[in-house]
């Protein structure tokens, strides 16, 4: 009875069109990168270029520390659902343009690790 696959696209489709927009005003196209279902969507860290594998995983560490501290639940994946609003998808969106502010900042002058609360994460599956 209730359009719930044309709501999940809706909202879906902001949050992924957003993402991408703040990536691109931030300029982090080179270091995120942001993907998937409207209805289940990622953002994503690019695989180690010239930054190492250990600061990909700080990028991640630092993202999910900034995101829960600003009421955003996310480990990069965001599940929508029939209850998420285009007024969630707006303040999503607000978290993650002041977070990409911060991630920038940290970038540039290489105090990253320092702003952690936590260790950083580590993989859990290895390659042997």
């Amino acid at each position: 009875r209730e359009p719930v696959i044309e709501h999940l696209k809706k909202t879906g489709s902001m949050l992924l069109e957003g993402l991408q927009s703040l990536l691109r005003k931030h300029n982090l196209e080179n270091v995120l990168w942001a993907t998937g279902h409207p209805a289940w969507n990622f953002l994503a860290i690019k695989e180690p270029g010239p930054q190492s594998a250990h600061d990909l995983w700080l990028v991640k560490t630092f993202l999910i520390q900034e995101l829960l501290e600003n009421g955003i639940l996310s480990i990069g994946s965001h599940n929508l659902s029939y209850a998420h609003s285009a007024k969630d998808i707006e303040r999503t969106l607000q978290v993650y343009d002041t977070v990409m502010g911060s991630l920038v900042e940290s970038l540039q002058d290489s105090s990253i690790e320092k702003k952690l609360h936590c260790k950083p994460l580590v993989p859990l599956f290895k390659i042997r």
